[in-house]
């Protein structure tokens, strides 16, 4: 996995406790196959600072537990979503 980089932007507190919370429930979930909750993240958040960087790691667990296909599709979002950012090198 990649680091969790956001874009330019703000992030809504409300956002940002939903961002934990996905966090949390994948890594107690403790199985790499199950990326629910960061696409349930992604769904109630689409234009969220983080999508780019949340797809580029689903896209990544995907890939390399075989769902290829699916991987392609989420690369290809964060590309669309990222492809305008103007900032290479951001810290967090």
């Amino acid at each position: 996995q990649e680091p969790l980089v956001p874009m330019e932007g703000v992030s809504s507190a409300e956002e940002t406790k939903a961002l934990v919370s996905a966090i949390r429930e994948f890594k107690q979930m403790n199985n790499l196959d199950d990326v629910s909750a960061f696409m349930s993240f992604s769904k109630s958040f689409p234009s969220s600072r983080w999508s780019a960087s949340i797809k580029t790691n689903v896209a990544l667990l995907r890939f390399k537990s075989g769902y290829l296909s699916e991987a392609i599709q989420l690369f290809e979002e964060a590309w669309q979503v990222s492809k305008k950012e103007k900032t290479a090198d951001r810290k967090v």
